[in-house]
């Protein structure tokens, strides 16, 4: 990281990042090759202020793979892949290409009694992969951008006044265009290939607003209102091709279009702040949440429902509380979510619509609670330590589309719902002499068990597991250089990051899965200027 000041007024600052390892799975897939750069420059004068940013990411890699499990082919060894990148690629697939860049801004106005903010921001996106996922081969070419600017002004903060308020708007476009191409893994042999072509276009527009009013020194009330609208529109087409020992021929074509379609919403909060004392505030909150809904590939033509807005009620309260003289942080906060039509995200196996996402809606109440600690022993100790009980079900959900075939999942859990996660660390560090400091830290991290695909399907059960993480780092004096030794799952816990559902290529009974990093451990190197 590089900081620059340029006079009174200006400053800048780069980063640059590169990150590279070799496949987590025995295959070779699942490696990274990536580097990142982030340049910014910011101007401050008078009642101005102006910060203008720019950023890229790059990844060129062999991919990502799927395996087998629950059970995993080798329980010693759930990395254990029997395709290789060799093989892969020799097959047609075993290639990433990951591109991104995006520019934004803030300027901010300060115009005595409120700030004017306008942010801007354009981001593009283009993705090719010819990779092996789910038994099966793709190849897949993606370009998205989008375009968002919020505009808002904020009262300013003046002695003696009650009142704090926000007003403003957001609007926001995205162009999403990809082609998909699914085929099986020999071209010498009959099989299918189903190519998608959707072209997504969505526009969302906003107004919000939201007052704080202090009825007394100690209480405060909050109320808000955000009134949205969102549109889309796809156009594509789904093509099946044939092959019979012989080269491709063009089987049919469907057109796969959709008319623009907008929903209108109304999003309110209502809460109050209450403090206790002036280390400890309480607060209880009512709020609503939405979420647009969409199209389902293949729905135009009748394979699949398209999916409604997902709408929420909430209720938490909570408290923040400081002690022993700000020296031990103790937040808890309780919640209930009543979701009407949840969106549930599947990846389809099997029927007209094989090889696509779906998304599906339901009715779901989620509710539990959080405790977070953070505790300075020493000036050189601190420990930390967060507790989650989590209680999540569907509602009434009865659906003819998934994989597994038509079953009820009324009161079954959610999806990456576990009942218990635990975190705790702690780090020490030593002052050297010459000014430079040692920190030693661990982090550990612990979850009950979880279905990780949304239907129950048998074998996607992650078992309840821990991952620590160690660290030991030699900061130079001044804070101008580090090096850091690193060990990452230090158990070698196989978590599953998603599943997909089984098919005849994973033996038609266990499902596919991605994992995430086995135990990994290495030195990371950083200068500051």
């Amino acid at each position: 990281m590089l900081n620059v000041p340029l006079g009174n007024d200006l400053a800048v600052r780069a980063a640059f990042q590169q990150a590279k390892h070799d496949g987590y799975l025995s295959s070779g897939f699942n490696d990274q090759n990536s580097y990142a750069g982030r340049l910014q420059a910011l101007y401050k004068h008078d009642r101005i202020s102006l910060l203008l940013g720019g950023d890229f990411f790059s990844d060129s890699s062999n991919g990502a793979h799927t395996v087998t499990g629950l059970p995993y082919q080798h329980p010693d060894d759930p990395w254990f892949d029997p395709l290789t990148v060799t093989a892969a690629k020799a097959a047609g697939g075993a290639n990433s290409d990951f591109r991104s860049w995006s520019t934004h801004a803030q300027l901010d106005i300060d115009l005595g009694g409120v700030t004017l903010t306008d942010i801007p921001a354009y981001k593009h996106i283009h993705g090719y992969g010819t990779d092996p996922v789910v038994g099966t081969y793709s190849n897949s070419d993606n370009t998205d951008k989008s375009y968002s600017n919020e505009l808002r002004l904020a009262s300013n903060d003046t002695a003696g006044s009650r009142l704090k308020w926000v007003a403003g708007a957001y609007f926001f476009r995205e162009d999403d265009r990809s082609v998909a191409t699914y085929f099986s893994n020999s071209r010498f042999f009959s099989f299918k290939s189903v190519t998608t072509n959707p072209d997504i276009k969505e526009v969302s527009w906003a107004a919000f607003g939201q007052a704080t009013y202090s009825l007394s020194d100690q209480l405060r009330l909050t109320g808000g209102l955000r009134y949205s609208i969102d549109s889309k529109e796809a156009s594509g087409q789904n093509q099946v091709f044939l092959a019979f020992g012989g080269p491709f021929f063009l089987s049919s074509t469907t057109p796969d279009d959709f008319p623009k379609t907008t929903w209108h919403h109304l999003d309110w909060r209502v809460g109050l702040d209450y403090d206790l004392t002036p280390q400890t505030m309480v607060y209880a909150n009512i709020a609503t949440g939405y979420l647009e809904g969409g199209f389902n590939l293949g729905s135009r033509v009748g394979f699949l429902p398209n999916f409604q807005p997902e709408k929420l009620l909430a209720y938490t309260v909570g408290a923040k509380n400081r002690f022993a003289d700000n020296s031990i942080q103790v937040n808890w906060e309780a919640f209930y979510y009543d979701y009407t039509d949840y969106i549930v995200s599947v990846y389809l196996t099997s029927g007209n619509a094989v090889g696509q996402f779906a998304l599906f809606n339901t009715p779901a109440k989620i509710y539990g609670g959080e405790v977070e600690t953070i505790w300075r022993l020493s000036p050189h100790d601190v420990f930390n330590g967060n507790l989650a009980l989590l209680h999540a079900r569907y509602g009434t959900f009865v659906q003819t589309f998934f994989s597994t075939g038509l079953r009820s999942l009324s009161g079954k859990t959610l999806e990456k719902a576990p009942t218990a996660s635990v975190q705790a660390g702690y780090e020490h560090s030593f002052d050297l002499a010459d000014g430079a400091q040692i920190r030693f830290g661990v982090q550990t991290h612990y979850d009950s068990s979880y279905w990780t695909l949304f239907d129950h399907t048998t074998g996607s059960k992650q078992p309840s597991y821990t991952k620590t993480n160690v660290t030991l780092t030699y900061q130079g004096k001044s804070n101008r250089w580090h090096v850091q030794g690193y060990v990452d799952n230090l158990e070698n816990a196989p978590v599953i990051a998603t599943a997909a559902p089984p098919n005849t290529a994973s033996g038609g009974s266990i499902p596919w899965v991605h994992l995430e990093e086995p135990r990994t451990f290495g030195v990371r190197v950083g200068v500051n200027y």
